[in-house]
């Protein structure tokens, strides 16, 4: 029990019900919304750069409640360290793009990849029409924008929390044609707060047999990237698939990315 509930409990039982219950009324008004952070991975590196479209998404819930929003970003870098807190305050209706190199430019922050949070706050959480709205998660989305023109959309599919390991062999259902493909990138990513081990493998899902095997040790909030060089794979089959040892937890699934030999590449969910 935590010591808000614990108070609670004793309020109820010491206290007459008529002020026990008003008591209650003034705390369920001002206490802090239940606002998740939704999660994915950035890149800004020498081949991709990102672009986070945020919006005031209370407007479109509660079109008749004027709202405005402090929008909070939060960045942390490979090894899980928080770097740079970005805020945003949006108007309604409003929208914006953060653009994540001119950000870290801004700030001398120096960091190729790693997960961003995005909590969306409005300016009237008091008022009753939020308060019976049950947990908020904000919706963004991130585009890649590649150097040799290729672009790619994703949406945040995981969140900052504690959810434990699920102790289960993880499938992916995308089926990656190999024609042309020289490279298969994961990047993933682990907002959880616990630490886990957990190994990738790219095989082919007629014959099982093993293109690529690599293990990651993972710590809160920390993002990988992995690897696989088939330049110079032989008898690759028409499709690859990938798994992984461990189900990530709080759905968070890499970021799959696939170069081919043109030059171009593709980003998507695994």
């Amino acid at each position: 029990m935590t010591a808000a509930a614990h108070v609670k409990t004793l309020l109820k039982r010491f206290l007459p019900r008529p002020i026990s219950k008003g008591l209650a009324r003034v705390y369920n008004k001002f206490k802090p919304l239940s606002i998740n952070q939704p999660v994915t991975v950035y890149r800004n590196d020498d081949r991709a750069s990102t672009v986070i479209g945020i919006n005031n998404y209370y407007s479109w819930i509660l079109a008749g409640v004027p709202v405005k929003v402090k929008v909070r970003v939060d960045f942390y870098d490979p090894a899980g360290k928080r770097v740079l807190r970005h805020t945003v305050t949006l108007g309604e209706f409003a929208s914006a793009g953060v653009d994540v190199r001119k950000v870290f430019a801004a700030n001398n922050i120096s960091s190729e990849y790693g997960i961003f949070s995005v909590g969306i706050y409005p300016n009237a959480s008091w008022r009753d029409e939020f308060r019976h709205m049950g947990n908020f998660t904000g919706v963004y989305f991130a585009l890649f924008q590649y150097n040799d023109g290729s672009v790619g959309v994703v949406h945040p599919n995981s969140r900052l929390g504690d959810e434990q390991v699920e102790k289960r062999t993880w499938y992916s259902l995308q089926l990656i044609h190999t024609k042309g493909l020289n490279e298969v990138n994961l990047y993933h990513m682990h907002p959880a707060d616990v630490t886990m081990d957990q190994t990738f493998i790219l095989y082919c899902p007629k014959t099982n047999r093993e293109f690529g095997r690599a293990s990651i040790a993972m710590t809160p909030r920390s993002a990988h990237r992995i690897h696989f060089d088939l330049t110079n794979a032989r008898d690759l089959p028409e499709f690859l698939q990938l798994r992984s040892t461990e189900m990530s937890p709080n759905n968070a699934k890499a970021l799959l990315e696939r170069v081919f030999a043109s030059g171009n590449s593709s980003i998507s969910h695994s």
